[in-house]
């Protein structure tokens, strides 16, 4: 209902996946070693992946609530498909698809192959466009140059500001 604000939280090590509202903000995910949470299009399940046991894995939990989790598959940067039921993850050089049955928690019913090789150049610079049939990509203009990274101190005060 784009009421909420989802953003990963680094302390001392440790992340986690933070959802804002107008009101508080809470830990949906961690603290531990995850990244990269993505909601599904009607915004009732989030995608991310976790440093588990020494492998990434892909996790999906039911959203705002969190608590139960479901893990999907081995790999990093997960990106739902526009229909709710794939949920796409890089799995070492190659773009992998899950579609999921999620009447009951969450059960893989198939896998596949999308893109062989598959490497982006950063992490979650992928979607899935809303034709399912498309692939969308962030690429730095000039490979040969550094990326520039923004820092941006006090944001949340701000967007709390902004509300009033």
């Amino acid at each position: 209902d784009r009421s909420t604000l989802l953003y990963g939280r680094m302390i001392e090590g440790r992340s986690s996946i933070e959802a804002y509202n107008k009101t508080q903000s809470r830990t949906v995910v961690g603290p531990g070693s995850t990244w990269g949470g993505r909601l599904s299009g009607d915004g009732k399940w989030l995608a991310y992946y976790v440093l588990d046991s020494g492998a990434f894995g892909v996790d999906v939990t039911p959203f705002p609530d969190g608590g139960a989790r479901w893990l999907i598959a081995e790999g990093t940067d997960p990106a739902w498909g526009p229909d709710g039921r794939e949920i796409y993850y890089r799995s070492g050089p190659r773009l992998m698809a899950a579609r999921v049955d999620k009447t009951a928690g969450v059960k893989v019913m198939a896998t596949r192959i999308v893109l062989d090789p598959f490497l982006p150049p950063l992490y979650d610079d992928y979607d899935i466009h809303p034709d399912g049939r498309t692939l969308v990509m962030v690429r730095p203009a000039n490979q040969t140059q550094g990326r520039e990274v923004m820092m941006v101190v006090g944001w949340f005060n701000e967007l709390s500001q902004s509300d009033r």
